[in-house]
């Protein structure tokens, strides 16, 4: 077992959860580890991270709680971007122009992924992976919500990823 898989499953936490592999390349029938445990999930895995989210919240009482939600997306370098993230989304995008995204030539450090930049499907894979983000927080919220924790502090951070524009050259979705 890998160094850093020991210490994170030595720790005290009551659940954890967390992607095996310290690199994706995939978002469906990634090896993760739940409650020490090594398993395929074969689901999208924002939404196998935000299910165990949920477990959690309702397993965590009145106690004062502490929950790190890792997402592993939006990240616009995997393997998916070619194919198409498959979630709730994929077909609203599907025919979408996304013009907030960049077509610009790629600049020599993505010299490697040039085949995700100006690409309509990488584009639109990354707009589902972001709404399927969205979809994750809002369930947690959500979840807050019902048990009158909806003041919790909350902190978001994505992982390094080919970003969209700015908001003012946003325009049609």
């Amino acid at each position: 077992m890998a160094p850093w898989r020991q210490r994170a499953s030595a720790t005290r936490f009551r659940l954890l959860v967390f992607q095996a592999a310290r690199v994706h390349h995939h978002f469906y029938g990634e090896e993760a580890i739940w409650q020490g445990v090594t398993y395929n999930e074969p689901r999208y895995y924002p939404e196998a991270i935000t299910d165990h989210a949920l477990d959690f919240l309702g397993q965590a009482g009145a106690r004062p709680f502490f929950l790190y939600v890792g997402y592993n997306g939006p990240y616009g370098l995997d393997l998916d971007m070619l194919t198409g993230h498959r979630n709730r989304h994929t077909a609203y995008y599907a025919d979408k122009k996304l013009r907030c995204f960049p077509r610009e030539d790629a600049h020599p450090w993505l010299r490697m992924y040039r085949d995700r930049i100006k690409n309509e499907t990488a584009m639109r894979s990354y707009a589902c992976a972001v709404s399927g983000v969205d979809d994750g927080v809002g369930a947690i919220l959500d979840a807050l919500a019902v048990r009158n924790l909806d003041r919790t502090q909350l902190s978001y951070s994505p992982p390094t990823t080919v970003c969209v524009r700015t908001s003012r050259d946003v325009g049609d979705g």
